[in-house]
């Protein structure tokens, strides 16, 4: 037993060390090489090439590792996770994803059955296999907050350009090199596959694929049907721009007139973990049998679950949407 258990913290630390790797240097540094392989074939100083190729070897790979990666290649609706690792801005890639999450799961479940039995262990599995999925949904949702902070700017721009005389592509270019990240990314991209020969319906459709947003939806079905049926595109983004401030300055007057329930959503979500803490802190032996007992446990278990639940609960009344 004692074997087993040791073989399998010596698989699970190395996964770790290997992970770890993986999202610092591996895949970055594989990435870097091949496109300077491929770009080393290129004539000196001739950008337009470059760019293109730049382009079309976009990494399309899910790991580092051969195997891993054609394992994944075989799994069905991968697509959601590969959504979800682009939109929280591409921090690791899906192999790096899948080994974090299997070892903080293996440790997890070996803490817990080392300490309480199997039961805890594959609560704690469960439990860590799920917190590199949270990390990426917290990343995806500052980045797209970012996004569409600065998608305003970007439509205005565009419409600035449109009104210099400037084609949609231009003002699009324009916009990618003006603005910062993760705009400026996403644009650029949609960009490069415009210039290359994808339809602009097709790109746009593309932008509002990866991103997701409600006004990038509002913004490429305006484009779309200006194309097929005329009108002034400029005065259409401007009413794009101007909406979307006004909608931007109704839900921070929302927040700011919310913000005392939301502060008591807050107390009651920290309470009754934090009474635990400071009771734990001050008088161990007294929760002593709350985690010895079986009963105790079980309330334990229970306490937590509707703990979890009115959280759930809570998050959904106080998430305010204009």
């Amino acid at each position: 037993m004692i074997w087993g258990l040791t073989a399998l913290i010596f698989l699970a630390l190395l996964g770790a060390a290997w992970a770890l790797y993986n999202l610092l240097f591996a895949g970055q540094a594989a990435r870097a090489a091949a496109i300077e392989r491929r770009l080393s074939t290129l004539a000196p100083g001739d950008a337009v090439m470059e760019q293109a190729i730049q382009s079309y070897f976009r990494d399309r790979s899910y790991s580092t590792i051969p195997y891993l990666n054609r394992l994944l290649g075989h799994l069905p609706n991968i697509s959601d996770l590969e959504l979800l690792i682009h939109q929280a801005g591409s921090p690791c890639n899906l192999g790096t994803l899948v080994l974090m999450s299997g070892v903080l799961a293996s440790l997890g479940f070996l803490g817990g059955l080392l300490e309480s039995g199997l039961t805890t262990g594959l609560i704690l599995a469960v439990g860590c296999g799920v917190l590199p999925l949270m990390w990426l949904r917290f990343l995806r949702k500052r980045r797209l907050a970012a996004f569409e902070e600065q998608f305003v700017e970007a439509v205005d721009l565009m419409a600035r350009a449109l009104r210099a005389g400037h084609s949609f592509g231009s003002g699009l270019k324009m916009a990618s090199q003006e603005l910062e990240d993760p705009v400026a990314e996403e644009l650029a991209r949609t960009f490069e596959d415009y210039s290359f020969g994808k339809g602009l319906d097709d790109a746009l459709r593309d932008l509002t694929r990866r991103v997701g947003l409600q006004d990038v939806k509002f913004f490429a079905t305006a484009v779309a049907l200006q194309r097929e049926i005329g009108g002034n595109l400029t005065e259409i983004l401007d009413n794009i721009g101007h909406i979307t401030r006004a909608r931007f300055a109704l839900l921070r007057q929302v927040k700011a007139l919310s913000a005392e329930g939301r502060i008591s959503a807050y107390i009651l979500c920290l309470m009754a973990p934090g009474l635990l803490g400071a009771l734990w802190f001050l008088s161990p032996n007294y929760l002593g049998i709350l985690f010895e007992h079986p009963m105790g446990k079980t309330l334990l278990m229970v306490g937590g679950c509707f703990q979890g639940l009115g959280i759930l609960v809570i998050r959904k009344l106080i998430n305010l949407k204009v």
